[in-house]
């Protein structure tokens, strides 16, 4: 043994006891292992046991195969000759709307419901805007409307003086004048689309880049398809995008965080927003600075839905542009009552059945 070491000894009773005791654990430890196993195995067997009762109480013609899919979950893409039953809530619990069932609670204006249509709404007749001509609102409170009067917008003017020098001046106009202008000319392609959005948001010529439009019209788009965007549905969308002070008549209010608020529109009022969003007319909504105005909101143009290219951002413009074109074609006489995070009703004024 090395200088240094330590070794300590245990007495052999104290060893032998030690190894008993140990022994004994090990045994006790096995026993009940297995009385919890049996006990487990015990409960299994009897809830099986319960549910083929269920299943079996249940069935009135004794069709062992029904039991079968009820307890082992073959479908009957599986099985061709059985017949599940229906065990979802009866579909006539689930709310549904038509113009003898509206199944809505009374569309009232108050301070928190903010009510687009004039009321009562014919049935059979298009919802008309309320209030009858436009009255803007300017405010933090409210959409900034497009066709406000007090969004305004520089436009170069040149001057000539004594023949040799030209002055440039910024001149302030309305901005909806330059997009009225901008959207009338004829739009054949996607460059004179981006041209013309690009002609009264002009600050973003360097930044806004329509990469998921061009590829989606230009590539993906069948020739039939694509010629029908332009010449058929795009012209309805700018005759609804500029048609915003005839049916929009007041600037909706902001659904503010940690507020209760509704606000009723018809169909053509919303495609009627949907339009300007498209092409891009709401105005202090592109600056996403943290200290901007609209920082905490999400965006509502949708430049940045055109920049991207991944097939996801397509299938969402795929979306509008379908939406676009049965809203342009399939005219529906229907209002929604949006409440903020959530539609909570939708009623049709031609007897058509909606679902909410």
């Amino acid at each position: 043994m090395e200088r240094g070491s330590h070794v300590k000894m245990k007495s052999a009773g104290t060893s032998s006891a030690q190894g008993g005791k140990s022994v004994r654990g090990k045994e006790r430890s096995a026993e009940m292992r297995d009385v919890l196993a049996n006990a487990a195995e015990q409960r299994i067997q009897s809830a099986a046991s319960q549910s083929v009762k269920a299943a079996v109480a249940d069935t009135t013609d004794n069709n062992t195969e029904d039991i079968e899919v009820r307890m082992t979950g073959v479908t009957p893409q599986c099985r061709s000759d059985v017949v599940v039953q229906w065990q979802g809530v009866p579909l006539s619990s689930l709310p549904c709307l038509s113009g003898d069932n509206l199944n809505i609670p009374d569309v009232v204006p108050s301070p928190d419901h903010t009510v687009l249509v004039r009321l009562p709404v014919s049935p059979g007749t298009m919802p008309l805007p309320h209030p009858s001509s436009y009255s803007d609102t300017w405010d933090q409170y409210h959409v900034r409307m497009p066709c406000s009067p007090k969004s305004q917008y520089p436009k170069n003017k040149a001057s000539i003086l004594c023949e040799l020098f030209v002055l440039v001046q910024d001149t302030v106009v309305p901005r909806w004048s330059v997009i009225t202008e901008a959207l009338s000319r004829k739009i054949k392609s996607v460059e004179d689309l981006e041209r013309a959005v690009l002609e009264y948001n002009n600050r973003y010529i360097s930044k806004w880049k329509f990469r998921g439009l061009h590829l989606l019209l230009e590539q993906e788009f069948e020739e039939e398809e694509r010629v029908s965007f332009f010449s058929k549905t795009l012209p309805v969308m700018v005759h609804l995008a500029l048609s915003l002070p005839d049916l929009v008549t007041k600037p909706p209010p902001l659904l503010l965080q940690g507020t209760t608020h509704s606000i009723t529109l018809s169909q053509m009022q919303i495609a009627s927003l949907l339009a300007n969003a498209f092409f891009c007319t709401f105005p202090r909504r592109n600056a996403k600075g943290n200290d901007t105005e609209y920082a905490r909101y999400p965006d509502i143009n949708f430049n940045r839905l055109f920049f991207h290219k991944e097939q996801r951002s397509l299938e969402k413009i795929k979306c509008l542009l379908h939406y676009f074109q049965r809203v342009t074609t399939k005219r529906k006489l229907y209002c929604v009552v949006w409440v903020k995070g959530s539609t909570v009703g939708v009623w049709c004024c031609d007897g058509v059945t909606l679902q909410v």
